[in-house]
């Protein structure tokens, strides 16, 4: 399944302390994104104490939007809102630690 950034390829995370492991789960496994040099989406992952939840932490796009969303549903992640713009169609979703990512399709 096809994700990447809007802009740039390396995605910083702010996770509480201790939430390495599930965040790399959830970006790795459940989003499919992954810390590959030389291509693809480089992730870190940036213990912050105290720890306070980004609004606007990311936008994906997706090449998939109705299956990416099916993908995330079988993982428990479920939509939190959305809306239809000019040429994208844009799905927000949160990670277990309540970032918001954008995930966007072309119309």
């Amino acid at each position: 399944m096809s994700v990447w950034l809007i802009e740039g390829d390396e995605l910083r995370v702010a996770v509480p302390e201790g939430g390495e492991a599930e965040a790399r789960r959830f970006y790795g496994e459940v989003l499919g994104l992954g810390r590959r040099a030389g291509g693809g989406v480089q992730l870190a992952f940036d213990i912050a104490v105290p720890f306070r939840p980004v609004e606007e932490l990311a936008a994906l796009v997706v090449a998939d939007l109705e299956a990416f969303l099916e993908r995330l549903a079988e993982h428990g992640v479920r939509p939190d809102g959305g809306e239809q713009l000019e040429f994208f169609e844009r799905v927000y979703v949160r990670d277990p630690f309540g970032n918001r990512l954008a995930l966007l399709a072309e119309r």
